[in-house]
């Protein structure tokens, strides 16, 4: 039992006479006072803070937004002084000190670093986005960061000057500084063109910024065609045009705006030529079909907007023609074909032969083009014209191939 309470002892004297290395500095002796009396300077003015003790084995610690350095006491100096070096002095915001001596705080502190007066010559600033709709509603951001020449913020509600110019239109406005920024929002225009814009603080001044203002949802719009004749020759040209395409605030679209012309043939198939706007206005062009049709047309810009619809007719090209063969049946010639002006046909138009055997199965399909109003067929050996039945179709009129007999 003795031994047990020697043992207890003991282990308390060792709890008793073990301390943190630091315990000494985390008490504070008010031993030491502070005779600067300043609470508040300006930043990359000279800081000094004079005390009223001896200055043997002091030290300053200073915590600021850098982290926390320690400082001698000036060696300069009779008295207890401390001067800030320049890092410290131009960094804005709250400072705490302690002063320590002999591993022991003696005094503690704090005071108040306000910017510059002298600003810096730039002004970081942000924009975006850099492009916004016509339509009333969208906006573009511009954010500012005014600092002084040491590159510290400014305070909370100091003021800064927007300057927008859109067209003729010029003015400016006020944005207040808040936890280091200003902001403001720019833009709801109804009409298209450049928004120009730029922020300043006395003499410290941003860039000039840009905001291009572009057309919105493009409006239906109307289309027309314009062609030479109405005859189905497959060789003029069917032109069509839209209208000056406006977006919903009467804004002309911008140029490059894709639109699709659509057009439905009497057989249901589809055909398609795209146009690009220019000051507003498409144009998509396409070839006369080479047989007789109505052509049904609609243009679209994709998800946006659509046109009215137009009613095209072809008339014939062609009234008739010639369809002739060889003796050996292997040579088939087509033509002369006519015009309806009684004109050879202009070179190119289409030429289709079918050749069938004699139960009426296609055994042979070819493709020629005319030239001089007449084309030509040369069959491969084992296919005639006198075996086999032909057919050959012009403008969509079709014919049967004659056959020579002896």
């Amino acid at each position: 039992m003795k031994f047990r309470q020697y043992i207890g002892l003991v282990c308390l004297g060792a709890i008793s006479c073990s301390k943190p290395v630091d315990a000494n500095l985390g008490k504070t002796v008010e031993a030491i006072q502070i005779t600067t009396t300043q609470k508040e300077f300006i930043a990359g003015e000279t800081i000094t803070l004079q005390f009223d003790g001896e200055k043997e084995n002091q030290l300053l610690l200073i915590q600021n937004g850098w982290g926390t350095i320690a400082i001698p006491a000036d060696s300069t100096q009779t008295s207890l002084t401390f001067s800030l070096p320049a890092t410290v002095a131009q960094k804005s915001g709250w400072v705490q000190w302690k002063l320590i001596g002999n591993e022991t705080i003696t005094a503690t502190g704090d005071f108040f670093i306000r910017p510059s007066t002298t600003l810096a010559m730039s002004m970081e600033t942000y924009l975006g986005p850099t492009s916004i709709f016509a339509d009333k509603k969208d906006q573009a951001m511009i954010v500012s960061l005014p600092q002084d020449k040491f590159g510290n913020p400014m305070p909370d509600s100091t003021q800064i000057t927007l300057t927008e110019k859109f067209k003729s239109d010029q003015k400016s406005t006020t944005t207040l500084v808040q936890d280091m920024i200003s902001f403001a929002y720019v833009g709801n225009k109804a009409s298209v063109g450049e928004l120009f814009i730029g922020s300043r603080l006395e003499n410290q001044i941003s860039k000039e910024f840009t905001v291009s203002v572009l057309p919105t949802k493009a409006a239906d719009f109307a289309i027309n065609f314009e062609r030479q004749h109405s005859y189905a020759d497959g060789n003029q040209i069917v032109s069509f045009t839209s209208s000056t395409i406006r977006d919903q605030n009467n804004n002309i679209v911008a140029d490059g705006t894709l639109v699709n012309f659509v057009v439905e043939d009497a057989s249901g198939n589809s055909l398609q030529t795209y146009g690009t706007t220019l000051n507003g206005v498409a144009t998509g062009k396409m070839l006369h079909p080479e047989v007789v049709t109505e052509w049904k047309v609609k243009a679209h810009i994709n998800g946006l907007s659509q046109s009215n619809s137009l009613k095209l007719n072809f008339d014939a090209a062609v009234m008739d023609y010639l369809v002739d063969s060889s003796k050996d049946g292997r040579i088939i010639s087509v033509g002369p074909i006519l015009s309806y002006m009684g004109q050879w046909v202009p070179d190119g138009m289409g030429i289709q032969l079918e050749m069938q055997d004699s139960d009426g199965k296609s055994v042979l399909t070819l493709s020629s083009t005319t030239r001089k109003g007449k084309g030509t067929f040369e069959l491969p050996e084992g296919i005639n014209a006198n075996t086999h039945k032909g057919f050959v179709i012009v403008a969509g009129i079709k014919k049967s191939v004659n056959h020579k007999t002896e």
